[in-house]
């Protein structure tokens, strides 16, 4: 339970430049912006096909269990331009990361700032023996 509690105490974080905190119905259009795009979704969802999926979405997995669950702002805009989750399997101390960013953001280094501090809340705060990451080998 403890570990729980450490991530109900850290539900928003924040880095230089971006601002990690749960994801609100507010955040619809730009969720829907990148998960209509099949560029965007082809290795990690199925594409939204309208903006009530993306509601629908938001409710029934960021709203319905938020902990380890983060939407990625960029505070210069701020804007939603990804998700980034911590998945915890709580009786081992493992966690797992899920990520996805809006392709016009990236190559600016945002999922990497936004993976170091979900690294530093897993292993610094919670306390975790380890943390993967899986990624499809088609997707550059």
């Amino acid at each position: 339970m403890e570990l729980l509690v450490t991530l109900g105490e850290n539900q928003t974080l924040e880095t230089d430049r971006l601002i990690l905190r749960p994801v609100s119905l507010d955040d619809t259009e730009s969720l829907y912006e990148y998960s209509s795009n099949i560029e965007n979704t082809s290795h990690v969802f199925p594409t939204h096909l309208s903006k009530e999926e993306t509601k629908e979405v938001i409710a029934n997995y960021y709203l319905k269990s938020p902990l380890g669950k983060y939407g990625i702002v960029l505070k210069e805009e701020h804007k939603l331009i990804g998700t980034i989750d911590l998945r915890v399997d709580i009786e081992h101390k493992r966690g797992e990361i899920g990520y996805v960013l809006n392709l016009n953001y990236s190559k600016n280094g945002y999922m990497t700032e936004a993976g170091l501090e979900i690294l530093s809340l897993a292993f610094d705060k919670l306390k975790l023996n380890q943390v993967n990451a899986m990624h499809s080998t088609i997707n550059p």
